[in-house]
């Protein structure tokens, strides 16, 4: 009941998100056809690179702070050149060649990985001491050890995973590729929790998640310049009380999540 609750509340915070950035946008369009805002703003304010921006700090909010990083850098890094083009004068024309400082997103994304979990448990090493790093992080501690498979954490940034889940009461978890892909196989599960939740986000990136054929999968998907797609070879089998069933929760920006059996 509890687990409903929160799930429900978070929908409800998602929509109202939504809304505000709606009529956020109906504001600031309004303005400029009313000449309220100067239109030599209009191509940095009304820009895919400001909506990664606003995205990003929608994050924050959410406390969820590495894809923020990620959303505000990836934004801000391709507004810069936008904003040297209107403004020549800010900073004598510097950021007209801002695309030559590409190699800050990898120093950025560097450092947003020491601080993620990773299969040598660097970040367990060194971050689990400091507990506003650890909240930072979300999920920096080294989760075999803690939860054995029943639980998936896992992150890629620049990189590729591939893991197989072994695990007769599989609980979920969370799967978060950026600039990368993750191959996820649940093929191998033998059981599931009755109130398990995974939760998969790709952003310039894929994900790919592998069930047995007889799941069921309770999918909740939103995508923005993506595909979130079921592509199982759907098999007539009747469903009971005892089929399993996967809630699978799947966001994509600028990327692809696929559920495969």
């Amino acid at each position: 009941m509890e687990n409903e609750f929160k799930i429900k509340n978070k929908e409800s915070q998602g929509k109202i998100g939504f809304a505000i950035l709606l009529v956020l946008a109906g504001i600031i369009l309004l303005a400029f056809n009313l000449e309220l805002i100067p239109l030599i703003y209009k191509p940095i304010l009304i820009s895919w690179q400001m909506l990664l921006v606003v995205l990003g700090i929608a994050a924050f909010i959410k406390r969820h702070f590495v894809n923020a990083i990620i959303l505000i850098s990836v934004g801000g890094f391709f507004i810069l050149p936008v904003i040297g083009q209107n403004f020549p004068e800010v900073l004598n024309g510097t950021l007209n060649n801002a695309q030559n400082y590409w190699p800050v997103l990898l120093i950025i994304g560097g450092i947003l990985f020491l601080f993620k979990k990773n299969d040598h448990g660097m970040c367990s090493k060194y971050c689990q001491p400091k507990k506003f790093i650890s909240d930072m992080s979300k999920g920096c501690s080294n989760t075999n050890t803690d939860t054995g498979n029943d639980y998936v954490d896992k992150a890629v940034l620049f990189n590729g995973s591939e893991e197989i889940v072994f695990s007769s009461n599989f609980r979920g978890g969370e799967a978060n590729a950026a600039f990368g892909e993750i191959k996820l196989d649940l093929r191998k599960v033998s059981g599931l929790s009755t109130n398990n939740k995974l939760e998969v986000n790709a952003m310039f990136g894929s994900i790919i998640v592998y069930v047995p054929s007889e799941w069921q999968i309770n999918l909740k998907s939103s995508a923005m310049f993506g595909d979130v797609q079921d592509k199982r070879h759907m098999v007539d089998t009747p469903i009971s009380d005892s089929t399993p069933i996967l809630n699978l929760k799947a966001a994509c920006m600028f990327g692809n999540v696929e559920i495969r059996n």
